[in-house]
């Protein structure tokens, strides 16, 4: 544009403007610039129509809201740089992306975070990567004392640029909650990535940090340090960038470049045009909602217990297929009221156990029998536990026992190596079904849709949840402002609906019998741990037991929805193993000679595959982004903390 030195008048020098001046004195100093002058509220010449004639550009540094007054009264005469963002609307930026084609001067926008060295290094380093397998999260907070009023989707817009500079995409579904001062931000865009942000300002805390998370490779960036440390499986990296020059210094370096008619990407009114709309669609729907509308899918315990939590903030309807509720895994379980005996290589599901514990009881207390022992055993041949392991566990975790075994007609005592009675409970699964029903009539807020499946879901541009719900041979269409998803089998089936990351599942179709013992027999559970053995149950107060065999309760393992469908086909056509069962469990149990069977429970279950090497079972609750939470879990007892997690994340 300018064979000389471009000359150039500095408005602003407040809180970021003095920087812009240490820049452009620099400039100055050493001639690549001819600063002309600097205006300020109280200092410096005038903003005139003859000052503005004689320069090149202006650099804009003042607050937002006087943006579009000053770009509007320079730009008939020069180019103009101004501070993001553009303007404080999109009407304003459209109007002033027309008047620099009219008068044709450039509108350079200060979206300093595509000069940041840290920027510039991850765009070479995702250069080669599918943007389909990309999740990007990111957190620009400030501390609290910082705001002065701000919204912060406008304020703290800069995420949004960095993800428009690596892939040059504009979001079609924008969605957001939080409060005046911080927002959490979900984008999706149309190559596929899926962007979570929090932004505003939160007590003392100041984070800079953005991640891109590709099929192999996990990118984390933090902008304050300039770093970005590359993680591969249980490989990591770091990269250091070099913060000479400064992003500041880079930004007006290329803008100076520019001005002199040098081939150089600058970020014009088009770019800064797209950032405010995106920042105006992330404030439009950070409305509050007083009452929300959520849809539970799924009306087992974990689904209505959830229900039963949110009842008094939101309008609940709760989905499920079956004609009853409380089916699914939630009836085709043994009903241990884990203490966490069973899971004894793996301390983080103990864990979990133990502190949901105190929550389940105070719900479900009533559901609740304690009335007959419970003894976990170590086989001496074939177990992954050994038995000074499974009580140095008991120990380390402060699970209680005695050294004792249970009535000869229930364990042959020389088949293991250490048997433990523990005062773990059950749960009496026909008193919890009459126990939640009572409450959901007491709620009449909540509403059942019992027989009525959830199809399908999709988003809509401003992140409300379409469903689609078959009931009585009819299909219809319902929005939500927030969907819990508790169909585990379905798990990844709702994940594929709305484009959301699925697990690595292996499906189980799994057989528990129901036997009966002799009358003469105290009630007794027993557990041979830990691998290839078997459990017997007292099944709530009745007569009867659940007995499970760990391989032969495994009718069929599938992996993938091909094979998740054949097993659906198959569920309710399964033929019991109980004969093979007792046959192979003689050894242990001398019950099995005198036992009745009754029937079988079938369910069809998904264990997480990474799970398999140390049987834990953690309760995982997903927050997939746009308001759709799923929860996949094993264990009952942790559905009431599940359920105060949710509500919680919710409000």
């Amino acid at each position: 544009m300018y064979k000389r030195l471009p000359r150039i008048i500095l408005v602003g020098v407040g809180r970021f403007g003095v920087h812009h001046e240490r820049v452009l004195k620099q400039f100055h100093k050493v001639g690549k610039i001819d600063l002309v002058g600097i205006i300020t509220k109280s200092q410096g010449p005038r903003l005139t129509t003859n000052l503005l004639k004689s320069v090149d550009a202006v650099d804009i540094v003042t607050p937002a809201s006087t943006h579009y007054r000053l770009v509007k009264k320079c730009l008939p005469y020069c180019h103009v740089f101004v501070e993001k963002p553009l303007a404080l609307n999109s009407k304003q930026a459209k109007e002033l992306l027309s008047l620099a084609k009219r008068y044709n001067h450039s509108l350079v926008v200060g979206h300093i975070y595509r000069f940041h060295p840290v920027t510039l290094k991850l765009k070479s380093l995702i250069k080669n990567v599918n943007p389909k397998t990309c999740e990007v999260t990111g957190r620009f907070i400030s501390p609290v004392e910082t705001w002065r009023g701000e919204d912060p989707a406008f304020e703290k817009l800069h995420f949004f640029d960095v993800v428009d500079f690596l892939w040059g995409e504009k979001p079609d579904i924008v969605w957001t909650r939080g409060t005046n001062k911080i927002k959490k931000i979900n984008l999706r865009y149309p190559n596929g990535v899926l962007a979570n942000f929090v932004l505003g300002w939160q007590d003392e805390i100041k984070e800079r940090i953005f991640t891109v998370q590709s099929k192999n490779k996990i990118f984390d960036c933090d902008f304050q340090t300039g770093s970005i440390i590359i993680r591969e499986g249980c490989r990591h990296k770091t990269v250091l960038c070099s913060m000479k020059p400064d992003p500041l210094e880079r930004e007006l370096e290329v803008f100076r470049q520019f001005l002199t008619g040098q081939t150089v990407i600058v970020p014009k009114a088009e770019v800064g045009l797209k950032i405010i709309q995106i920042a105006e669609r992330a404030t439009l729907k950070a409305k509050k909602l007083s009452r929300p509308k959520i849809a539970v899918i799924g009306g087992g315990i974990f689904g209505l217990t959830v229900a039963l939590h949110l009842k008094n903030i939101a309008e609940v309807t709760v989905f499920e297929r079956e004609a009853q509720i409380m089916q699914g895994a939630s009836k085709g379980n043994q009903y241990r009221h884990h203490m966490g005996y069973h899971y004894p290589r793996s301390r983080e599901t103990i864990s979990e156990i133990k502190l949901a514990t105190s929550d389940f009881e105070k719900f479900y207390h009533q559901s609740i029998i304690r009335s007959f022992p419970a003894y976990y055993a170590i086989a001496k041949k074939g177990s992954l536990t050994l038995p000074k392991e499974f009580m140095k566990v008991c120990d380390e975790m402060s699970l209680p026992y005695e050294r004792e075994y249970p009535p000869s007609e229930f364990l042959n005592a020389d088949t293991v190596g250490l048997s433990l009675k523990t005062p773990e409970a059950v749960l009496d699964y026909d008193y919890l079904v009459r126990d939640i029903k009572s409450r959901l009539v007491e709620n009449k807020q909540i509403k059942i849709k019992l027989k009525t499946e959830v199809v399908g879901a999709s988003l809509s541009e401003d992140g409300q949840k379409i469903l689609t719900i078959k009931s009585d041979n009819r299909r219809y269409k319902d929005s939500f402002d927030f969907v819990l998803n508790t169909t585990y089998v379905d798990h990844n089936n709702f994940c594929s609906w709305l484009g959301f990351k699925e697990r690595n599942l292996e499906f189980r179709l799994k057989e528990i019998a129901i036997i009966r013992l002799s009358k003469t027999l105290p009630r007794t559970a027993v557990m041979i741990m830990d691998g290839p053995f078997a459990t017997l149950v007292p099944l709530g107060n009745s007569d009867l037991y659940t007995f499970g065999d760990a391989p032969l309760s495994i009718h069929k393992i599938g992996r993938g929805h091909r094979d998740l469908l054949k097993l659906k086909k198959v569920l309710n056509k399964t033929k019991s193993h109980w004969p093979e069962m007792k046959k192979r469990c003689r050894e242990w149990f001398p019950f099995l000679e005198t036992a009745e069977y009754v029937n079988s429970m079938f369910v069809i279950l998904p264990i997480e595959k990474n799970s398999l090497k140390d049987d834990a079972r953690p309760t995982e609750v997903t927050d997939h982004s746009f308001g759709c939470f799923s929860v996949l879990s094993g264990k009952i007892i942790t559905a009431v903390s599940v359920a105060r997690k949710i509500k919680t994340m919710i409000q």
